[in-house]
């Protein structure tokens, strides 16, 4: 965000987005607008891989509070991302089959 590195914390996923919270800085300033259409490259681990993986996707929206910005994000899936998608799928299986809300 605004060109910056920052970590995050998914709230929910799915194969298609995810709902993430970012940790905003003070000179982060009217963010929705700023945000909105525009892509990010999010980069996550998942469960059972040891190897950081990342995908693109488009902010779809966003809502600012104090101190965070919330984001819903829509992955775009290209070529290079199947084994960022394989890893999606394989984890909302195993919550599924867990039976914790996904």
């Amino acid at each position: 965000m605004n060109e910056q590195e920052r970590n995050s914390v998914i709230e929910n996923i799915s194969k298609g987005g995810c709902l993430c919270t970012v940790q905003t800085l003070a000179a982060d300033k009217d963010l929705p607008e700023i945000l909105l259409k525009n892509t990010l490259v999010l980069r996550c681990r998942f469960p059972g891989i040891r190897r950081e993986l990342q995908v693109t996707g488009e902010i779809k929206n966003a809502r600012q509070t104090p101190g965070e910005v919330t984001i819903g994000l829509e992955f775009k899936y290209t070529d290079d991302a199947n084994e960022f998608q394989a890893a999606i799928n394989e984890f909302i299986q195993v919550m599924e089959f867990s039976g914790q809300d996904v």
